[in-house]
């Protein structure tokens, strides 16, 4: 018998270097000593033993490549349902230990930026309903007239209605994604300019801001339930902004208010109309979904 060669109850296994797979085994039927008969016997019980073995070594790796953070991410956005849908929503901007802000209602998601929420600050208790084509907002309590603002208005500082969008963008930006509890977990820096690419009224609503750190969280849905930025700029505090979405449901419809004005009726109004569409300083509507005057 050769080098390398083995020879098992009359079959010679030529063994190849490497592990045991279906490209290194080879099993050949030997002669059987014809003087033996117990050896024909031994052969005859040991054929579907090598048999076996030979059909394991063939069988497909059981090893897969285990799915990275980043593949899982994209494979829930992927599969998620695209119907519309609404959230109860909960979004607050701070900026140190202060609350600038803080907005709460239902939205509609999947779709154009629309529903209900109350946005409180320091100064004013407003009720707010967004609409495709406006913005009407009015003090809690009272029965005057709203006040009626472009829908753009509607727009923050995290654009909500593109979170899917805006969760692939952080993929494409070195995101780091960890895993091992739900939801999945999506962190990334990024750029006003970047956030531009999908939202350009949030993106330039940002642009104050050196940069963002942004954080989302994906559920087993795909749908983003959480997200939070740290909005860092050259000479002013950091901002912080986290939204959060729950008690999925149907998509509510939105109509405009009765009693709503043709625009803003007073100089408050129109004062915080043009600071909202001029203002290059942070201020409390970078961060939520509706627009509230401006700090400083």
């Amino acid at each position: 018998m050769q080098i390398g060669e083995s020879q098992f109850y009359g079959h010679r296994i030529y063994p190849h270097s490497g592990s045991l797979t279906c490209r290194n085994i080879v099993v050949f039927p030997g002669p059987y000593p014809q003087e033996s008969p117990l050896i024909h016997r031994r052969t005859a019980t040991l054929i579907p033993v090598l048999s076996a073995l030979v059909l394991t070594a063939c069988a497909p790796d059981s090893t897969a490549r285990p799915e990275s953070g980043r593949e899982a991410v994209s494979e829930r956005l992927a599969a998620a349902d695209d119907a519309p849908y609404s959230a109860a929503l909960e979004a607050v901007t701070r900026s140190g230990s202060q609350r600038l802000q803080l907005m709460e209602g239902r939205i509609n998601l999947n779709a154009p930026l629309t529903g209900r929420t109350k946005d409180t600050t320091d100064q004013y208790t407003e009720d707010v309903v967004m609409t495709r084509q406006k913005v009407y907002r009015r003090a809690v309590g009272t029965s005057g007239a709203w006040q009626e603002f472009p829908a753009a208005v509607a727009k923050g500082g995290i654009p909500t209605d593109r979170l899917p969008q805006f969760v692939r963008l952080m993929l494409d930006h070195s995101a780091s994604v960890e895993q091992g509890s739900e939801p999945l977990h999506v962190s990334a820096r990024l750029t006003p300019k970047q956030i531009e690419s999908v939202d350009r009224t949030v993106g330039r609503n940002l642009r104050p801001a050196t940069s963002v750190d942004a954080e989302a969280w994906i559920d087993e849905q795909g749908r983003v339930v959480r997200v939070r930025q740290k909005m860092h700029f050259a000479s002013a505090p950091d901002i912080r902004a986290s939204l959060e979405l729950t008690d999925f449901r149907s998509a509510i419809a939105v109509s405009a208010p009765s009693g709503r004005s043709s625009g803003p009726e007073n100089a408050e109004a129109r004062e915080n109309s043009r600071r909202v569409h001029d203002s290059g300083h942070p201020d409390t509507y970078l961060c939520g979904s509706v627009a509230g005057p401006a700090l400083g």
